[in-house]
């Protein structure tokens, strides 16, 4: 006895495009922000693949990024302050060079003056102003 319920034609191709439109209605920003966060822990974010994952070329995406206020760039940077914040509240043996790594910079050194760019205080500051409060 065959309980399936009849096949519907079309149902797919409507439930694809509503699928589609949903996810446009997710700014790109917030979901390659979220790609960048998970690919973040391999200390390997290429604007390639978050594009090529998201569904569009890096042109595309760049254009789309613009069109909210942003560079790819400029949200890289914010993840990386923010993943970098979290870390060292949350990790409190994690080296600097680790720290580095982890974020995509070959030297500590360059992740120390993006730190200190970011925050106006260099990382091993931060970390102790972490300790006093």
């Amino acid at each position: 006895l065959n309980m399936a319920p009849p096949a519907q034609p079309g149902l797919l191709a409507d439930l694809s495009r509503t699928l589609a439109r949903k996810r446009r209605a997710v700014p790109i920003s917030d979901r390659a922000r979220r790609m960048i966060y998970a690919e973040m822990h391999d200390g390997n974010v290429c604007q390639e693949h978050i594009a090529r994952e998201l569904g569009v070329s890096s042109r595309t995406m760049r254009r789309k990024l613009a069109a909210e206020g942003l560079s790819y760039q400029a949200l890289l940077d914010d993840c990386r302050m923010r993943f970098a914040a979290h870390e060292f509240r949350t990790r409190e043996k994690l080296s600097l060079s680790e720290m580095a790594l982890k974020l995509g910079y070959s030297e500590h050194s360059t992740f120390t003056r993006a730190f200190a760019r970011w925050t106006g205080m260099a990382p091993q500051a931060y970390r102790r102003a972490i300790v006093m409060h």
